[in-house]
């Protein structure tokens, strides 16, 4: 009898050894997407990626000649495409480098919401020149205006304010489009100019109204009551408006400090009283709680936050789709999400499996078909292994119908699909999907003039 139970014993323990063996492999899973890394003679120190193409950072360089303003130094800015090639080589400037809409932006941070002005001893005043500035994807200037303060273009518009034709008394700040042209003036605080000492012959002037990225037809502005004390200064109204100037949505003051654009149908807010961040929809309901430290926009219908000190991809019904394990994050797009622990960077999936390891210096999001990182000083471009596709179908069924355009239009806004290719939704092929390549569809299907490539294979 005990050899019987022996032999029982036995046979379970090599059945369990065997469950758990294949476990093992079970929990060793492997993405989906590949990829494809090389390694270019392009130095770097930073990069993230703006529409598909890398926009670099080199290490500063010392200036040290009559005219610098009294900055001791400047980095290097440049841009590149996907292959490698300069859009823009480097140049000296604190500025970064902006692609959307298929044009060019040159400009300090996101926004710049102040300008600096220099008073010398004999109280002349000279504009240090970090105006923004707007170019083709081939680096022809366009439009004549000096903008100052501005934003890149995104959904066919930007916010600038608008020095070439009035004088610093009188600063305008204008929605303008593609063309160049002024779609919208906003006045009252818009207009009302502020200033304050920031040192010894140096002023800075703001006025009390800002505006934001426009996006999905909106445009964030807000008001202060005083711009007097840049430190504790608080927003005096935060509201949206459309491309006819009229105010769609206000926030209360009282309940958010700060919001953002809408992305995907969501738009961050922050807690005045907790300072944590949480998501409002077009209607301002709050669907996701104030409960985070950091946020990112929504794309590709993730969105990195911070929760505990650690990083982690969220959806729009607030679930965690990647874990809170990491310690840095960039973005989410095209199936990939940029991650970051122990000061090195790589790139996972949605499964969190990770697809480039966490290696490198820096890295990009992935957007555009492609991300860029930076070792050791040198750049690398990542690109999808990607079948074959068919412009324009974006719902991914192998045929291109209106259902593409809806697909798009549902994805811009957040709401659920079934399959959804990135790569094919760009429609118009500007490296970035709008409901202007929903539009290209829907033309393309009306046998209107649009983007010629539209149904076929690439």
């Amino acid at each position: 009898m005990k050899k019987f139970l022996s032999m029982i014993l036995i046979l379970a323990l090599c059945l369990g050894l065997s469950v758990c063996a294949l476990a093992a492999e079970t929990d060793e899973q492997t993405s989906a997407i590949k990829v494809t890394i090389t390694k270019t003679d392009i130095k770097a120190d930073s990069v993230f990626n703006t529409g598909g193409y890398g926009s670099l950072k080199i290490s500063e360089v010392m200036k040290t000649e009559p005219g610098d303003w009294g900055f001791e130094s400047y980095p290097q800015s440049a841009l590149i495409d996907r292959d490698g090639s300069f859009l823009f080589p480097y140049k000296d400037t604190w500025n970064r480098y902006y692609v959307s809409d298929g044009i060019v932006s040159f400009v300090c941070g996101a926004y710049q919401d102040h300008y600096f002005m220099v008073q010398d001893e004999n109280d002349k005043w000279t504009q240090i020149p970090d105006s923004i500035g707007y170019y083709t994807l081939d680096g022809e200037a366009i439009y004549t205006g000096d903008y100052n303060g501005a934003t890149p273009f995104k959904d066919g518009y930007a916010f600038v304010n608008d020095f070439s034709r009035f004088s610093y008394e009188e600063i305008k700040s204008l929605l303008i489009d593609k063309n160049g042209d002024v779609a919208l003036e906003l006045n009252d605080k818009f207009t009302e100019r502020a200033t304050w000492g920031g040192g010894t012959y140096i002023d800075m002037y703001s006025t009390f109204g800002q505006g934001g990225w426009f996006s999905e037809g909106l445009l964030l502005c807000w008001t202060y009551a005083d711009r007097m004390d840049t430190q504790t200064h608080k927003n005096e109204s935060i509201y949206y408006i459309d491309v006819t100037g009229e105010k769609v949505l206000e926030l209360d003051v009282s309940e958010y400090a700060q919001a953002s654009g809408f992305y995907e149908g969501l738009a961050m807010v922050e807690s005045a009283t907790t300072g944590k961040k949480g998501y409002i929809d077009k209607t301002g309901n709050l669907v996701i709680p104030c409960e985070y430290d950091k946020y990112s926009d929504f794309k590709d219908g993730l969105a990195y936050v911070i929760k505990d000190g650690k990083y982690g991809y969220i959806n729009a019904q607030n679930e965690a789709v990647i874990p809170f394990e990491y310690d840095s994050a960039f973005g989410a797009g095209g199936g990939l999400a940029s991650v970051g622990k122990d000061g090195k960077y790589g790139l996972i999936d949605y499964d969190n499996n990770v697809v480039v390891p966490l290696e490198y210096d820096d890295i990009s999001s992935f957007e555009g078909g492609v991300a860029y990182a930076v070792k050791d000083g040198c750049v690398y471009i990542i690109t999808e292994d990607k079948p074959e596709i068919i412009l324009g179908d974006a719902d991914n069924d192998s045929e291109l119908t209106i259902l593409d355009a809806t697909c798009i239009q549902r994805k811009l806004v957040g709401l659920s699909v079934e399959s959804y290719n990135e790569q094919a939704a760009d429609a118009d092929e500007d490296s970035e999907v709008t409901i202007l390549d929903a539009t290209a569809i829907q033309r393309h299907l009306a046998s209107l003039p649009t983007n010629e490539a539209i149904g076929t294979r690439k």
